[in-house]
């Protein structure tokens, strides 16, 4: 069973440690984030909603940038979480083009 291996009893200590941070307040925080965010999000992930990217992309003070039909792995996927999920043990799926294009054009200008 995979979430036997992800939230085994010998690592819950340290995910609970990090419950208590709001990433969107964290991220307000930083001093050198505006430059070298970006929040990436896909439209039918079933682990983090359009909205909460959202709030995020906010704090960071930049644009969200929102992928259509991926998932929480940003791969295309059903809103069936069934399906949806059976994306995550699929890694001959190909990462969409609009997600390349859009983090090499990122890449370009947030590391000249």
């Amino acid at each position: 069973m995979l979430w036997l291996t992800l939230f085994r009893h010998s690592i819950q200590p340290y995910l609970i440690s990090w419950f208590r941070y709001d990433p969107a307040d964290v991220l307000a925080r930083l001093t050198a984030r505006h430059s070298r965010v970006q929040a990436v999000q896909g439209t039918t992930d079933i682990q983090v909603s359009v909205s909460d990217a959202r709030r995020l992309a906010a704090a960071a003070g930049v644009q969200p940038l929102l992928i259509e039909g991926t998932n929480h792995v940003l791969k295309i996927a059903p809103t069936d979480r069934v399906a949806n999920a059976a994306t995550y043990t699929k890694p001959d799926l190909p990462i969409p083009a609009a997600l390349v294009s859009a983090l090499t054009g990122f890449l370009r200008e947030a590391l000249k």
